[in-house]
């Protein structure tokens, strides 16, 4: 919560903040500590409690350098699921990391919008 906790004081009220993590520590502490922020608890391999094409902006800070390559795909596919097809997917990750996950996530926004 270190970065989204200020998102609610800068953005207008007609935006939703969520937050979420696979540690029940972390999100036991922002959801009694950060007001106007909703968070879940999540597990190591992908599976969101949000509604497909539910998100306008997703971001994660330096998420993926502690992940397996199986999960680095496995959460670009459950990332994009819950991202909208005009949404934004920003994610902060050591340079090789970074180049290749944005292809991946070229190819299925790609293929998600064919679908549509």
């Amino acid at each position: 919560g270190r970065i989204l906790r200020h998102l609610p004081t800068i953005l207008d009220t007609s935006n939703s903040f969520y937050g979420t993590d696979y540690n029940k520590k972390y999100v036991t502490w922002c959801s009694e500590n950060l007001e106007g922020i909703q968070f879940k608890n999540n597990f190591l391999k992908p599976n969101l409690d949000f509604k497909d094409d539910f998100m306008d902006i997703i971001y994660g800070i330096s998420i993926f350098t502690h992940l397996s390559e199986e999960l680095h795909f496995s959460w670009i596919i459950e990332l994009t699921r819950v991202l909208k097809n005009d949404g934004i997917l920003f994610l902060m990750s050591m340079p090789y990391i970074a180049v290749f996950l944005f292809g991946v996530f070229y190819y299925l926004q790609k293929k998600k919008t064919k679908e549509a």
